[in-house]
Order: C-alpha cells, then structure tokens, then sequence
C-alpha cells in the first residue's frame, strides 16, 4: 500500500513540476530565426475565401527550378488542385477550367515549350473543380483516364473514363 501512495505522490509531483511555466536551460534552448514579417520572401500559392486549403506535397523536378505541388481543397476532403512553378516557385500556374491533356516530350515540359498538342477529352460545365484524373495503360497500347467534373448543368459531378490509343489521337492530329 505505501508504495501505491508513493507512486502516486511521485507522479503528482512530476504533473505538477513539468506543467508550470519554466525558462528552459541555455543548454537547451534552440535560435529562433523570425522569418513571418519578411514578405519579399512569400507567394500566396492559393487563397479562396471560405475554402480551407492545406496539405500541400510538392516535387523539385531534376532542372532545380520546376517545382508542382499538389493538395486537396477542404482540409483533406476536397478535389485535388495541381499547381506548376517553372522558375524556382516564384510564380504559380492555376490548372483550372475543362479536362485537358498534353501530349509531348519530356524535353518540352522541361524548357517549357508548348508540346505537340493537347487533348480536350471533356467540357466541364463548371469553370474549375475537375480534371484529377487517373491514368492507366494497358497492355494493348489502350489509355483509360478517369476524372471527376461537373459534365451536367445543374447536376452534381460524376466520375467518367475515356479510352483512347495515342495512334488515333495522332491521326486526328493530322487531319486538322
């Protein structure tokens, strides 16, 4: 039993000690560097008001500069946004609008150029909210890509694939 009171004493103590206010030992404390009021140093990457936005993961590509990030909208539970810098995250691409696919090199995403075209597989009704999409290829040569949007006017989004081959997409490259 004294050893029960004991323990309890010891533990209370030890509540006690560690919840009061305490400098803590020079030998332990770490520098701060204040970085919050220097602004020249900041970019807004995205702000809706209303709309939490957070989680952001981002990917130095290997030129040093070109920077994505991605993150959900609605604290983990939203669509997903897809954001590009190519000059080190000084500036900050938007992506919005209907489901777009770009077919090119990676040599001509790295410095830039435009590629050889793009693809609109889709109009979304809204102006923003769609085009995270999945990309699959199958054995065959066969792409399924599969995305979200707004494709009704006043409906809510729905889920869609498109199946296409990059030999047809080429041929009707060729004929416009």
């Amino acid at each position: 039993m004294k050893k029960i009171i004991s323990l309890q004493l010891v533990l209370i103590i030890s509540i006690y000690s560690f919840s009061q206010k305490s400098t803590l030992e020079p030998y332990l404390s770490i520098p701060i560097i204040d970085l919050d009021k220097e602004t020249s140093r900041q970019v807004v990457v995205d702000r809706e008001d209303g709309q939490y936005l957070g989680h952001p993961t981002t990917a130095l590509l290997e030129d040093g500069k070109t920077i994505l990030i991605v993150y959900p909208k609605g604290h983990g539970r939203g669509e997903i946004v897809y954001k590009r810098s190519s000059d080190g995250g000084l500036i900050w691409s938007p992506t919005e609008g209907d489901w777009i696919g770009w077919v090119g090199r990676w040599k001509d995403l790295m410095k830039g150029k435009p590629g050889q075209y793009r693809i609109r597989f889709k109009d979304n009704i809204h102006s923003w909210d769609c085009a995270y999409p999945g990309v699959e290829l199958l054995p065959d040569g066969t792409f399924v890509v599969t995305t979200y949007g707004h494709w009704e006017k006043d409906k809510e989004p729905y889920i869609v694939s498109i199946r296409f081959k990059m030999e047809e997409l080429d041929k009707k490259f060729r004929e416009n």
